[in-house]
């Protein structure tokens, strides 16, 4: 079964400058299955997706297409 996590980065953009992103990491094993990098820059709503994504025991294989439902089909 996979873990999800949290991660947080500080990226550079010409245009909008440094800025802080969050991203998700999915352990399995406790190896590195999948991440996902730059989702967002609302931490929030990135930890709402791991809380989710824990509780339903999401595959990594469907990690990418869960996060674009997410961001763009879901209100939360």
């Amino acid at each position: 079964m996979a873990e999800y996590k949290l991660f947080a980065e500080d990226k550079y953009d010409r245009h909008c400058g440094f800025y802080k992103t969050y991203g998700i990491i999915a352990y399995e094993d406790g190896n590195i299955a999948r991440r996902l990098c730059d989702i967002s820059v609302d931490r929030d709503k990135v930890e709402r997706m791991v809380t989710l994504f824990n509780e339903e025991a999401l595959s990594p294989a469907h990690l990418s297409i869960a996060v674009e439902d997410f961001l763009y089909d879901f209100e939360f």
